[in-house]
């Protein structure tokens, strides 16, 4: 799906939470994609993350011979997903004052071969997640900020994100905790409005809940050895270690 078709589908959702929502004209400066005025002055940035032709011809390949389509990738931090990410921050941060805009967020559509895949790299390039195994539970936990952050690179000028998964349908607006905006971003109507359609995702109230750790050190993010002394220490894990996991999706025409 190109582009146009994707814009069209955000101005139609932000639409449905009855947003007024306007589409910013193209110019020689690469700018934003929409402005919504309804109850904050917000600043929109659309991203759409592709994969490469090879892959989906691969992919092409396999369901048409009837085999069963195997791809697996880490769900971490990657930098080309950074580079997107800094690419939208860019064209926000320069319209930003221009539009008096209260805040601004990314509006990110996974549309690769393995989606769920890319919307969890998404997430951990955001936020720095690592994944954190204690050995009295078996389960992983993630840990925020553990690695390092577009959330807090950008915490100048980005807010969050809407993560769309576009097989699924599936989307999450994920807050900038590190976000200078953040408290005026928690008390917003925005906020309130998005919350009764769809999941918000803070990692500060998850963390109060028990469902993430949050690395909240000034240790350089090189040192993960230090990085992972100090979330044992915080959180009295005795037995644990941190794994940065592969997705490995299986696909198959019925």
């Amino acid at each position: 799906m190109k582009n146009e078709n994707y814009e069209k589908e955000v101005i139609k959702f932000f639409e449905r939470l009855s947003m007024s929502i306007k589409k910013i004209p193209e110019s020689s400066e690469k700018t934003p994609d929409f402005l919504i005025d309804s109850y904050e002055q917000v600043l929109i940035e659309l991203k759409a993350k592709f994969d490469s032709k090879e892959l989906q011809l691969e992919q092409k390949q396999a369901l048409d011979t009837g085999d069963v389509f195997q791809h697996g990738e880490l769900t971490g931090y990657t930098g080309k997903i950074a580079k997107i990410i800094s690419e939208g921050n860019s064209q926000l941060k320069r319209q930003k004052d221009a539009t008096e805009s209260q805040f601004c967020f990314l509006f990110i559509i996974a549309s690769g071969v393995t989606a769920s895949t890319q919307v969890k790299q998404f997430i951990s390039t955001f936020y720095g997640c690592m994944p954190i195994i204690e050995s009295k539970s078996h389960q992983a936990k993630n840990c925020y900020y553990f690695t390092e952050s577009q959330f807090f690179r950008f915490r100048n000028s980005l807010d969050g994100a809407f993560i769309v998964n576009v097989y699924s349908g599936q989307i999450q607006f994920i807050l900038n905790d590190q976000s200078i905006n953040y408290s005026l971003l928690k008390r917003s109507k925005f906020l309130e409005q998005c919350g009764r359609h769809i999941p918000i995702i803070d990692p500060i109230e998850m963390e109060a809940q028990g469902h993430v750790y949050i690395a909240d050190c000034e240790i350089n993010r090189n040192q993960m050895q230090d990085i992972q002394n100090y979330v044992f220490e915080k959180y009295g894990i005795k037995n644990g270690m941190r794994h940065n996991f592969e997705n490995i999706v299986f696909q198959a025409n019925v």
